[in-house]
Order: structure tokens, then sequence, then C-alpha cells
């Protein structure tokens, strides 16, 4: 419970790295007490990753002048409280076929996970940013990577307006 200043230094960083084997997954800015991040996927990374090797994440301040504290061990504060680092990685849906059915738009893909939620996601304004879009279909995979999913009404011959769609996994 008492810090002390003995940890690794910015200046230090280049000893613990190794150009050979160390890639960078990103830079990521964190403005709230929850940071989430896409993190680049080297060939190599993912090679590795497939292989079943060993994968171990490095986090550090970009710059000397910014300095961050991760502490974990020994956490005095509430459970609900602690600190946590947690990576998740999933396969990324491929859309494979889209095809109509009377007015319905039905998505084919493939390289989903079992039990993954899969979500289409409408919009008429491409812009829009993703928390805008309105979430039309759900489904959520029992087996295999193959799904279909059938969005109803969006193939209306002049609609209104134009529909824009996404496939979004969680």
């Amino acid at each position: 419970m008492t810090p002390t200043s003995n940890g690794v230094t910015y200046a230090q960083e280049p000893a613990y790295l190794n150009s050979n084997t160390d890639m960078n997954l990103g830079a990521f800015n964190f403005n709230t007490t929850n940071l989430s991040c896409s993190l680049a996927l080297p060939a190599a990374f993912v090679n590795n990753l497939a292989a079943g090797g060993e994968v171990g994440l490095f986090l550090t301040a970009i710059d000397p002048q910014i300095g961050f504290v991760f502490y974990s061990r020994q956490y005095a504060g509430l459970a609900s409280t602690h600190p946590a680092l947690v990576v998740s990685a999933t396969a990324q849906p491929v859309l494979t076929g889209i095809a109509e059915s009377g007015t319905n738009l039905v998505l084919s893909a493939t390289n989903g996970v079992a039990g993954g939620t899969y979500y289409v996601l409408a919009s008429t304004n491409l812009a829009s940013p993703f928390n805008q879009w309105t979430p039309i279909v759900t489904n959520v995979l029992s087996a295999g990577g193959n799904f279909v999913m059938t969005v109803t009404n969006a193939a209306i011959i002049n609609a209104p307006s134009p529909q824009f769609f996404i496939l979004q996994t969680y």
C-alpha cells in the first residue's frame, strides 16, 4: 500500500523489447474508467496464437511525459473495483451471400462463433455513428460457423429512403 519508484521507466523500455519478436498492436486513448480497443492483427501474431504459442502483452505509455499506474497485487479496495485486464479474441464473420426473398434481404455468412451474438444494424445515414444505428435482427449461433440472417422488408423497391446495413458481433 506504499507506492515506490522501482518500476520500469520509459527510458528502460528498449531493454525489455525485442524488435525480432515483439509487434506493435496499436496505440489507444484512455479517457474513461473502461478501455476497449481493437488490436492490430499482424500475420505473425495471428499465426503464433493459432499455433498455441505464448503471447504476452506489454502495456506502456507512448511518451516519456505520460505515465500510468497498473496495480493489481494485494489490492485493498472492494472486489468490484479491482483492476482487470480482459483480452478476448473472436473470428470476424465473412459475408458470403446477399439474396432477395420477396421483400426480405437474406444475408449468408461464415466464420461465426458458436454462442456468439450477431446483429444486423440499419441506418438511413451511412455517416451516422454506430451507436445511432438501429438493431433490426439478432441471431445467437448454436453450433458451427455458418449462419443466415433475414432482414424483413429490406428489399422494398422504391423505398422512401435508402437503408444501409452493418453486421455487428458481441
